[in-house]
């Protein structure tokens, strides 16, 4: 067998960025990112999901970020610390099913937007 390097316009350079989900769902829905990372803090990955009425899941965007100084980080280590962003469509009749405890939620301002931070809670997709 002979393997040949791939050319350079057919290899995907951010494999852990989907920039056409992100196309597809700014379409539908306003998405909030950070303009500008932490000194020191680095896009990991820009996931999206589609808006899917089958296993009710909300159309929604999510941004990674992590220290630069905690990467590479091997898998049978501790997750190094990050920070996610998510934004999701805000006619989802589901996402009150999917919302985290909001009690201890800290209310932000991102422009004229509106937002609540919850610090710590993993057993949620869109926190």
């Amino acid at each position: 067998m002979t393997l040949d390097t791939p050319a350079p316009d057919t290899v995907d350079q951010t494999p852990h960025i989907d920039e056409q989900g992100l196309a597809d769902l700014q379409k539908q829905f306003t998405v909030l990112a950070p303009t500008a990372a932490p000194a020191g803090w680095l896009l990991q990955s820009l996931e999206t999901e589609e808006h899917d009425s089958d296993s009710e899941t909300c159309g929604s965007v999510e941004l990674t970020y992590s220290s630069d100084e905690a990467l590479p980080f091997e898998e049978d280590e501790d997750d190094p610390p990050t920070i996610s962003v998510a934004s999701v469509e805000p006619d989802c009749k589901w996402l009150d099913d999917n919302l985290p405890d909001l009690a201890d939620a800290r209310t932000v301002r991102i422009g004229s937007w509106s937002a609540q931070v919850v610090e710590g809670n993993e057993d949620n997709y869109f926190t």
